[in-house]
């Protein structure tokens, strides 16, 4: 009888195990590109690359930084959704995607850092209705310098598109930056260009050839409307 039983426990755990592995073999393990996909076709990340689009002229869309991260004993994979400016990656949003179900997606709250369900999160819609206005709070003032000057007619041995600007010192209304063009290692060594942008005045100048004769650039003159200069590049902006 004992013999018996002893069987018949064996056949059970032994049932038991196949019924978990097979479990875990039907269990489908997303890979990062597939949560890539998910959180591209999100609304949330259309609309910010709308909004980049149209910032940036086209120039630029919505990039991605992964990670991975336990959460509630869970394996999810982080995924920053952003801005990767020719100075620095701007996170707008982080989102969680469970490697185990896809439709698991979760949001950091920006303001508390809480992370949360996505279908608990509503997003403040008026963030990306005009997004000119909104330029003073997404732009370092190197990242703004950039924009201008590639929107300008400058004259480089590279296209404009493919430079970015660096400050580098501010007298009263005015600052002054040197033009550059990426390098190996990502040095700024290679510099293309010296340019002065009047604060007061909107105007932008290349000083390379003489700084005492400078040659005034067109740009675009909707770009620097509503930005805080004096905060972000330590330039006065107010007519004396």
């Amino acid at each position: 009888m004992r013999k018996a039983k002893y069987g018949s426990y064996v056949i059970g755990l032994w049932f038991v195990l196949l019924i978990v592995a097979c479990h875990h073999q039907r269990e489908k393990i997303i890979t990062l590109q597939e949560a890539e996909e998910k959180v591209l076709s999100l609304p949330l990340t259309q609309k910010i690359n709308e909004y980049i689009d149209k910032f940036s002229h086209g120039k630029h869309g919505v990039s991605i930084l992964s990670d991975s991260l336990l959460i509630d004993n869970k394996y999810f994979y982080e995924l920053q959704i952003g801005y990767n400016s020719p100075i620095r990656y701007e996170t707008y949003y982080t989102l969680y995607v469970n490697r185990s179900n896809e439709e698991d997606i979760r949001i950091m709250e920006p303001i508390s850092g809480e992370i949360i369900p996505l279908s608990q999160w509503r997003e403040d819609a008026s963030s990306y209705e005009n997004p000119s206005e909104e330029v003073s709070n997404n732009l370092s003032c190197d990242e703004l310098l950039t924009q201008i000057v590639q929107s300008s007619n400058i004259t480089l041995i590279v296209k404009p598109s493919d430079c970015y600007v660096v400050q580098d010192r501010v007298e009263k209304d005015a600052i002054y930056a040197g033009v550059y063009t990426p390098t190996e290692g990502e040095s700024k060594t290679m510099v293309l260009a010296w340019i002065k942008y009047n604060v007061r005045e909107a105007k932008l100048y290349d000083i390379t050839k003489d700084p005492d004769q400078p040659i005034e650039l067109d740009f675009d003159k909707k770009l620097p409307v509503g930005y805080d200069f004096e905060s972000q590049c330590g330039a006065n902006s107010q007519r004396e």
